[in-house]
């Protein structure tokens, strides 16, 4: 087994949360299926606060969209449009010139089971162990 991949997780961690215990247990799917160690923490959005400014960064809600008018702008540019729901709405961009850069506007993890890992969540651990292997 490699060395543990670290992930942080940017969130204010609430174990109530269904998707928040659900995300823990998606790495560990991912991590289980790929015989790899991870080790993960979540950082609350409070300690990413710039401590020059005092600005706490802006967080993210899942229940917004692409503006339709800057649609085209977005493909025109480095991100690009990889998925969208029966409607047609964005749902997913990747950022082509990072070796793992994808935004969803929904939860892969709540997906993700024991014996069967959401593939997303596997691409990202995939991506973390080259990303070691190439650092060390």
């Amino acid at each position: 087994m490699h060395q543990a991949i670290k992930v942080g997780i940017i969130g204010d961690y609430n174990p109530d949360l269904r998707f928040h215990n659900a995300t823990n247990e998606a790495l560990e799917h991912a991590a289980k299926a790929l015989s790899l160690a991870v080790d993960f923490k979540w950082l609350p959005t409070k300690s990413l606060v710039d401590q020059s400014e005092q600005k706490k960064l802006e967080q993210f809600f899942c229940n917004y969209g692409l503006n339709p008018v800057f649609r085209n702008e977005v493909n025109k540019g480095m991100l690009s449009i990889t998925g969208v729901d029966p409607e047609g709405e964005v749902r997913i961009v990747e950022f082509s010139d990072h070796p793992f850069y994808v935004a969803t506007l929904f939860l892969p993890q709540v997906g993700s089971k024991p014996g069967s890992p959401h593939p997303l969540i596997l691409a990202y651990l995939k991506a973390a162990a080259a990303f070691q292997t190439r650092r060390n």
